[in-house]
């Protein structure tokens, strides 16, 4: 990210603008991972149909999409000889990289039904499919060759040595294993197929989906029959059951992790397992649900693809969770708790921490070790409360959530909460009708249903039922801000009267004790207006938008730091603009961030935080400066940094502290590169002075 100040300095002290830039968050720990690959601080995941790239141990993630498209869904990733090889579920073909996933090129032949299982050997490629047989890769082209197994479903592929390679394919009932000791030249097929007793001494295949090597002892995992681990010690001719029954989760996946020859890591529905006695017996390390895939990152680090997200837990599966690593989620809602910013975000509660630069989980559970729901967070006093498929709520010291059952509200999805002392509301979703408000006057004890005057309007564009999104209060007024329209209630919520139609896309805010209104009215631009009501909605004084590049190009309406906002993003100066009472003044650039919806604004501890739709949460840190008569410019980037950041200024002087203000050592580089790699992770500050006009920017230094 690049963060560009640019200080315009007279006579007057105060703020000047800077660019948004992304926090890298918060992580939507709820997306589904089925493919993972790494070495080192390299890693390749699937992440929500997705392939995202990190090369710096986790800090950051790159969605991947230069030749290889979005929702393509990963099933598997390899990498050997310099080639990175991805079979996907979507588009059923393989995308081959040779410069480290920076650009990719799709096979045009030989589509791959769901890829089930990859491996390398021998630096060859080898991949097989639902109705694919196990086949070598053409590592230029994509073509495949198929290896000779008889039957056209892949249940097993792993290499177990530099040139060994061990498969599995047949039926959707049986299998044919065998192996290869030259790299797929040859193959031997075992004499009898391995299988488990599952009962009275009834022997069933075990169709084995996975496979490791320990010294001379070659492990299987079996199939979605709940089969145990089995061994051999004589390359197959016989097997013995260790003491891990039911074994996969997936039929997909990596379900083997070799730390060495005594030390081994597998997964079945209750979590990860260890051994250390070759897949004899095994002791569960780590209590984690729904595991898909998992691969050795970051030294000792294990990295765990699960429907949840992906984790990493730290000394090879035993220690804490490190990170939950993914895409940036949509933050519908932002709240400011003792000056950090909240959201809810993957069926977890995350605040941002400005001292580290990333997102930190608060909570993932119940009291009662319950998933949250996904969806608005509403803080009202001392509570927390979660929308979703059920209500959460807790008090914001404790976060000991408990849930309120979707029967309360008609078994509908909640939406939002509005906490009013007297009066609770709560907004529901009900598919492709009309939503309801739930009204409470007992502290949330009961709630009854309330009701409406009039005809609420289909959802917007006609493309959902309408639903309440957010609830405001303005004097003795309350207010519903619909997916279409909105609403307002005079007696305490009991009754409503809806206002508006299918294509009024509203978003109302409350600021200085009057309701403001940004509105599309329809698919037209230049409809889009900012108005303002003080008689509970019956009338609408519509704003200027003078100063405003391009009147037609902005979104939303916000309140925060004093100030009244709306978003600007197209053409010139894109950015936050503020109302000055006869027109709008940019405050905060937004060059990098993404162009429209902007769904959430706050302001804590100097710097602007917003929430766009599918890309997370950017912020602005406020520029502090002092009188002066001189124009500085200052360019800084990467911001957030890892190792080394680029100072473009014609300072005179430049010092680095933390927030305490603590001077940190600079080691200059040349080409104005400054060495951060020896800083903690952490908010710095870096102090401009020219001629006497002072200025601090804020860099991040991430890990």
């Amino acid at each position: 990210m690049r963060f560009i100040a640019l200080l315009f300095l007279t006579a007057i002290v105060g703020p000047c603008f800077a660019q948004f830039t992304s926090t890298g968050g918060p992580i939507n720990t709820q997306g589904q991972c089925w493919a993972l690959w790494a070495e080192g601080q390299t890693a390749f995941m699937g992440f929500d149909n997705n392939l995202y790239r990190t090369t710096d141990g986790g800090a950051s993630w790159d969605l991947l999409n230069n030749g290889i498209p979005e929702g393509c869904d990963p099933r598997t990733i390899e990498s050997t000889g310099g080639v990175i090889v991805v079979g996907t579920n979507d588009d059923q073909r393989l995308y081959l990289s040779n410069d480290g996933g920076d650009s990719w090129t799709g096979s045009t032949s030989n589509p791959l039904l769901v890829p089930t299982a990859s491996a390398v050997a021998g630096g060859k490629h080898f991949i097989g499919g639902t109705l694919n047989e196990p086949s070598e890769v053409d590592p230029t082209t994509g073509d495949l060759t198929p290896t000779g197994a008889s039957g056209t479903l892949t249940h097993g592929l792993n290499h177990v040595g530099p040139d060994e390679i061990w498969q599995a394919a047949g039926s959707v009932f049986g299998a044919e294993t065998r192996y290869s000791t030259d790299a797929g030249e040859t193959w031997t097929a075992l004499d009898q197929e391995p299988q488990v007793d599952i009962g009275g001494g009834l022997l069933w295949p075990a169709v084995p989906q996975d496979f490791v090597r320990c010294g001379d002892r070659i492990i299987a995992g079996t199939d979605l029959n709940g089969f145990p681990v089995i061994y051999s010690d004589d390359n197959g001719a016989s097997w013995t059951p260790g003491d891990l029954g039911s074994t996969t989760y997936s039929d997909y996946g990596k379900r083997f992790v070799k730390v060495s020859d005594d030390h081994l890591l597998t997964t079945n529905l209750s979590g990860i397992w260890k051994s250390t006695d070759q897949g004899a017996t095994w002791t569960l390390i780590q209590t984690v649900a729904e595991v898909r895939t998992m691969v050795l990152f970051n030294d000792d680090h294990l990295l765990v693809g699960t429907d949840q997200g992906v984790c990493e837990f730290a000394n090879y599966g035993e220690g804490d969770l490190v990170a939950k690593h993914g895409a940036p989620g949509g933050a519908a809602s932002l709240a400011v708790q003792d000056g950090q910013v909240w959201t809810a975000a993957g069926g977890t509660l995350q605040a941002y921490n400005t001292a580290s630069g990333a997102w930190d989980v608060l909570q993932n559970v119940t009291a009662d070790g319950q998933p949250l729901p996904s969806g608005a967070l509403t803080i009202a006093g001392d509570s927390a409360y979660i929308a979703g498929a059920q209500l959460a709520a807790a008090h914001v010291d404790v976060l000991d959530f408990t849930l309120r059952s979707s029967t309360t509200f008609g078994g509908q999805t909640t939406t939002t909460l509005g906490d009013f002392g007297s009066v609770k509301l709560v907004g529901t979703q009900n598919g492709f009708a009309t939503g309801s408000i739930y009204r409470s006057t007992d502290g949330g004890t009961t709630y009854s249903t309330a009701s409406f005057s009039n005809t609420v309007a289909f959802g917007y564009a006609g493309l959902s039922g309408n639903y309440p999104e957010h609830f405001w209060q303005v004097g003795s007024t309350l207010w519903a801000d619909m997916n279409a329209g909105y609403a307002v209630s005079t007696d305490d919520g009991l009754n409503w009267t809806f206002y508006g139609d299918t294509w009024d896309d509203s978003y109302l805010m409350v600021h200085d004790g009057a309701m403001y209104r940004f509105n599309i009215g329809s698919f037209d631009a230049s409809q889009r207006t900012l108005a303002t009501s003080t008689d509970d909605g019956a009338s609408w004084t519509e704003l200027a938008l003078d100063g405003i590049p391009g009147a037609s190009a902005f979104f939303g309406v916000y309140s925060a730091n004093g100030g009244l906002h709306t978003h600007h993003f197209e053409g010139d100066a894109p950015g936050l603009y503020t109302w000055n009472g006869a027109g709008w003044t940019l405050t905060e650039g937004t060059d990098e961030a993404p162009a429209e919806d902007m769904q959430a604004l706050v302001y804590a501890d100097g710097a602007f935080y917003g929430a766009w739709a599918q890309s997370g949460v950017w912020t602005s840190g406020e520029v502090q400066m002092q009188v002066g008569e001189h124009t500085l410019q200052a360019g800084l980037y990467p911001n957030p940094a890892q190792t080394h950041v680029r100072l473009d200024t014609e300072a005179e002087l430049v010092t680095i502290t933390d927030l305490r203000g603590v001077a940190q050592e600079m080691r200059t580089l040349g080409n104005g590169e400054l060495d951060v790699s020896g800083y903690p992770a952490g908010v710095y500050l870096v102090h401009l002075d020219q001629n006497g006009t002072r200025a601090a920017v804020r860099l991040v230094v991430q890990r």
